[in-house]
């Protein structure tokens, strides 16, 4: 059955039914006659005309339109619980919100369709009319672990805020902003995710040139401050050695590294940290606020003993609760990636048949993190988050 059904026609017109149905009857018309004088249904005046003997000619023309079967209160009651158990991560399926509106017709002892009482849950076209009703879309939701879906919670985050609050009373130049910084990493690959492209209507497979099926890994350390600028990142290669030229083409100042796996650990977060020191003149007498996840690699000995040394205040977030509370998380990794990946889609686009690794990689990087790492968008995500202001 389409999803977007129309009717076939405009809703009849009660005084051209009217004559219709006089057609037949007083005239002696046959349907079809009646039906190609007046441009109405054959079998809409065949029901009228019955209707019309057997109740003397006392019937009322106007068109009846079929009953939404719930009434508004309660289809208020359904848009409220489909929507908090979205915002919960427990979405219902079409099938659930079926269910839930014939149980809730039949708690109420609402008279329903056949249909709805053999197969107990309401019908297609009722939930695809419910749906255009009210604010409510069908959409693909993000895997959520039980974990972070636990953890987020008020204990958690006002621990976090209150510990927040308490640095910023201790520290008062901090409250400004100009000297809160937020940490983290991420991870890319020689193969993006392929953009979405034109092609011809009814094809049934359409490919984007990658460079191979799986590509090599590596890590890029982001720092941004809530000023609305961003230190130049840190880049781990999963080699033995690093090359120079490896990072030829990123941001001005880029730290690069090498390891046999490209994973952050803690001997590689302490260069990191004496980079973040350098570039932000953090000391005792002018400290900072360096705002992380709670990786081992960011609590390993050495680097709380240099955080120490340098007047890094060092504030961990809460488990599992990054995407909603770090800055880079939630408003600037996202274009981060998304001209990323459009910088090596135009690169295989520029070079056909030319591979893409490592090597290519800082290059990406770079056009990535200046359209990505605006003021704008790191100054929202600060905001958004509620660290400053």
């Amino acid at each position: 059955m389409p999803r977007n059904k129309k009717p076939s026609r405009e809703p009849n017109c009660p005084d051209k039914l009217k004559v219709a149905v006089e057609l037949v009857v007083k005239d002696n018309f046959t349907l079809r006659k009646a039906s190609e004088r007046t441009g109405i249904a054959f079998q809409t005046i065949a029901r009228y005309v019955d209707k019309y003997r057997k109740k003397d000619g006392d019937i009322d023309y106007e068109p009846v339109f079929k009953s939404t079967i719930l009434d508004d209160r309660m289809e208020q009651e359904m848009v409220q619980y489909i929507t908090k158990c979205s915002k919960m991560n427990y979405g219902l399926t079409l099938s659930d919100a079926r269910k839930l509106a014939f149980d809730l017709a039949e708690a109420n002892s609402v008279k329903m369709p056949p249909n709805w009482v053999r197969e107990k849950m309401a019908g297609r076209d009722w939930i695809s009319s419910f749906m255009k009703r009210h604010p409510l879309s069908l959409r693909k939701p993000e895997g959520c672990s039980l974990a972070r879906n636990t953890a987020f919670n008020r204990e958690n985050v006002g621990r976090f805020y209150q510990n927040l609050k308490e640095v910023y009373e201790k520290y008062a130049a901090f409250s400004d902003g100009t000297r809160v910084y937020n940490l983290d990493e991420t991870g890319i690959t020689t193969v993006a995710t392929p953009p979405k492209v034109i092609s011809a209507k009814g094809q049934r497979q359409v490919a984007q040139v990658q460079a191979a099926e799986r590509g090599q890994l590596v890590t890029v350390c982001s720092i941004i401050s809530a000023a609305g600028t961003a230190l130049p990142p840190a880049m781990i290669f999963p080699r033995k050695n690093f090359v120079q030229r490896m990072i030829a083409g990123a941001p001005p100042g880029t730290l690069g590294l090498a390891a046999q796996s490209p994973w952050m650990t803690g001997e590689l977060f302490v260069q990191v940290l004496h980079h973040f020191v350098n570039f932000s003149g953090s000391t005792k007498d002018n400290p900072t606020l360096l705002i992380l996840d709670n990786h081992r690699s960011h609590l390993a000995p050495e680097v709380l003993q240099l955080a120490k040394q340098h007047g890094v205040v060092l504030l961990t977030l809460p488990p599992h609760c990054t995407h909603k509370l770090q800055p880079l998380d939630v408003g600037v990794f996202g274009p981060f990636m998304t001209y990323y990946n459009q910088a090596i889609s135009n690169f295989h686009m520029n070079h056909p048949g030319q591979r893409v690794d490592i090597y290519n990689l800082a290059e990406f990087v770079g056009q990535a993190h200046q359209k990505s790492m605006t003021p704008k968008n790191i100054q929202s995500s600060f905001q958004k988050v509620g660290i400053v202001p």
